[in-house]
């Protein structure tokens, strides 16, 4: 009803070949109609750049660390903001991307659409863009306090003090190889920090002012080649649920993260000591199971909030015996675990599958992939082979075993 009460609104412009102008207008009828709750949404994704692959994490993450979601009679936010993003699809306002076990995992918008989105945000002041000096100018003398801020092109410029219009950014992220930088720990008011560039190699980018952030919710970091300067302790942020960041293996990674929701590490970034103190994660990725200690290994069976877990060995790098054992006692307490990768490559003394060996495999499990879970010399996991793909829709796990594809034929996991 609300598709066809707009489609009589646009008259004859429908009918006919619209012109450019007309087509904006069509795009503007179409925000008009959308309900006010989703416009915050909607609007959000002019941070990112044209043509950008948006993870819908991402997004999500991001909506709640914002605060644009409301904890209502309990309901899980995450859930919450996924309904809203598949409203926004259901609506074509934003393309779905790609696609995993039925899920849209990734948007993009049409560059009118974020023309659109652009001068709502301008009009608003929900969103400031710069694309080069003379925007960075323009923002620091603006009479309007920015409110978020994307930086989206190769600026050179650099700041030693905040201007007063900036004073209250709430969401800061920085796209391409720009040279500008601002005092970060001067946002005292940001939550959501984003900083997603290639870097040269050898390139170094100090991050070391975040840890006076104290409202800091989220914070990802994907540099590449670019070497990573982080805090050695971020005590202060009590507020960061999400910290990922990928970038090439840091000197040095704070010691003291245990309030976390979501964890990404670096990669071959081993898990933090005290990793059992880390009783809300959610979501935890690690390249750097190898060198672990074996007691932060045990430690990972006290998670017992975790629903995603992904594992990991560098190329040249094994589990031994021992890793392997408290790995697979670990996993085997994770009641609450829905999805769960292994990219893990094992010493050859290690015989057989301990997995198998599980009597009660975690009850929640939706997704298993065994991706590189071998030995260092050829297979020895008798029916669970490479081929292991995922389970789609399976509730639970019948005892004794673990489901694998010679079994069940079910879609092969990829990425």
């Amino acid at each position: 009803m609300k598709w066809e009460r707009i489609k009589n609104s646009l008259g004859a412009k429908f009918s006919t070949k619209p012109t450019l102008e007309e087509m904006r207008g069509i795009l503007n009828l179409s925000f008009m109609h959308l309900p006010v709750h989703l416009r915050p949404y909607f609007l959000y994704l002019g941070m990112y750049p044209e043509d950008r692959e948006i993870y819908t994490i991402d997004l999500v993450r991001q909506w709640i660390a914002e605060g644009f979601i409301c904890n209502l009679h309990g309901q899980d936010l995450d859930g919450v903001a996924r309904s809203y993003f598949n409203d926004l699809i259901n609506r074509s306002l934003i393309q779905p991307g790609r696609t995993f076990c039925g899920k849209v995992i990734s948007c993009r918008v049409h560059d009118m659409m974020l023309d659109l989105i652009i001068s709502k945000c301008t009009e608003d002041n929900f969103i400031s863009v710069a694309y080069n000096y003379e925007d960075i100018a323009r923002l620091h003398s603006c009479k309007y306090k920015v409110r978020r801020l994307s930086l989206q092109s190769s600026v050179s410029a650099t700041s030693k003090t905040l201007a007063t219009s900036m004073s209250q950014v709430r969401s800061y992220a920085r796209f391409g190889e720009s040279m500008y930088t601002t005092p970060l720990s001067q946002f005292k008011y940001l939550r959501v920090l984003l900083f997603e560039f290639s870097g040269r190699r050898g390139t170094s980018v100090d991050l070391t002012a975040i840890g006076h952030l104290f409202l800091l919710r989220y914070l990802k970091i994907d540099t590449r080649f670019a070497d990573l300067v982080l805090p050695t302790e971020i005590q202060g942020l009590v507020h960061l649920e999400t910290l990922h960041v990928s970038c090439c293996p840091t000197q040095s990674f704070p010691s003291d993260i245990v309030r976390l929701l979501h964890l990404k590490l670096p990669y071959g970034t081993v898990l933090p000591e005290g990793i059992q103190n880390m009783q809300s994660v959610r979501d935890l990725h690690c390249t750097g199971m190898p060198k672990t200690l074996l007691e932060d290994v045990k430690g990972l069976g006290k998670l017992t909030n975790v629903e995603d877990l992904k594992l990991c060995t560098p190329y040249d790098q094994f589990l031994v015996s021992e890793q392997v054992d408290a790995l697979v006692s670990s996993i085997g307490m994770l009641r609450d675990l829905r999805r769960l990768t292994l990219d893990c490559k094992i010493e050859c003394e290690v015989h057989g599958n301990q997995l198998e060996s599980l009597l009660d495999p975690p009850p929640r499990i939706e997704l298993l992939n065994l991706e590189t879970w071998e030995p260092r010399h050829g297979f020895l996991l008798g029916s669970v082979e490479r081929r292991y793909t995922s389970w789609n829709g399976v509730p639970t796990l019948p005892p004794g075993h673990l489901r694998d594809s010679s079994r069940y034929p079910w879609k092969k996991y990829t990425r």
